[in-house]
């Protein structure tokens, strides 16, 4: 095959999958944008007539959105910075510290994140009512910690361990103590992994639906997905008014990994010093 033709395939082939990818947000960012009435007449695929920016803030003001937005904020700051603090130093301690039973714990830490959620509701919902923590942040905080602390920590052990053990042995040679191999040398270098579990973790705990359903009944603490799904059942007919409430949930993490996708994609596939 020659070389121009096998390049055309091969974009050919990304656009396909540009479209498949990108193609629900652009179409639910375009409905929002839409009444009803320009939805039934032009179809999905058909540009407004009228850019109706105004049902942003509808939604926003008067629909309880910003209440929701709060507070799944007020969730995910604490559950990305705990849960990065302890995947960095779980993700060093089982790359570079041999210790009797290693092994074990951390396939013991690997369950809170291959496990699914719906095994150990039920569980969950009564230690959390033991602790009299249902309908607080912190039933929906707590939880999320310990799943994506487990993301992170493989992520982080998978980076480590590929960093040559001679730039630590160097440090160390040197007069570094542990501390200072961890966060001044081996925090640096991992900046990218680090941002990479950041951003999954973020995404996860931003579009959690099942925790805060379970352990939440108080319309005050709800965040924006179960939100959402309130607000779906109130506006079922108005299609354009939903994908407003969509667009809002969505945009902020597609900004947020439009931000630190160079570092993203580098925090994947990156497993050594450059």
């Amino acid at each position: 095959m020659k070389k121009p033709l096998k390049s055309v395939i091969v974009y050919l082939i990304l656009i396909v999958f540009l479209i498949i990818s990108v193609g629900p947000f652009a179409l639910t960012w375009l409905t929002a944008f839409k009444t009803q009435r320009d939805l039934i007449l032009g179809g999905p695929l058909q540009l407004p007539q009228q850019w109706h920016w105004g049902k942003f803030s509808d939604v926003w003001l008067n629909s309880g959105f910003g209440r929701y937005f709060l507070n799944s904020v007020i969730v995910l700051v604490p559950v990305v910075v705990i849960s990065l603090l302890f995947s960095i130093l779980a993700g060093y301690a089982f790359a570079n510290m041999q210790f009797r039973g290693s092994s074990l714990l951390f396939y013991l830490l690997l369950g809170g994140f291959i496990l699914p959620a719906e095994l150990f509701m039920i569980p969950l919902y009564d230690l959390m009512n033991r602790l009299n923590l249902l309908n607080t942040y912190w039933a929906l905080i707590l939880p999320q910690i310990g799943m994506s602390a487990s993301f992170g920590a493989l992520l982080l052990r998978a980076f480590f361990q590929g960093i040559p053990k001679t730039l630590a042995e160097a440090a160390v040679v040197d007069g570094a103590s542990d501390r200072d191999v961890l966060w001044k040398i081996l925090v640096p270098i991992a900046k990218p992994a680090i941002i990479a579990a950041g951003i999954f973790i973020s995404i996860w705990t931003w579009n959690e639906f099942l925790l805060p359903l379970v352990l939440i009944s108080s319309t005050r603490l709800m965040p924006l997905p179960l939100g959402l799904a309130q607000f779906q059942g109130k506006y079922l007919s108005d299609i354009p008014k939903i994908m407003t409430g969509v667009t809002i949930i969505t945009f902020p993490m597609i900004v947020l990994y439009l931000i630190f996708q160079r570092d993203f994609i580098r925090g994947l596939t990156q497993g050594a010093i450059d």
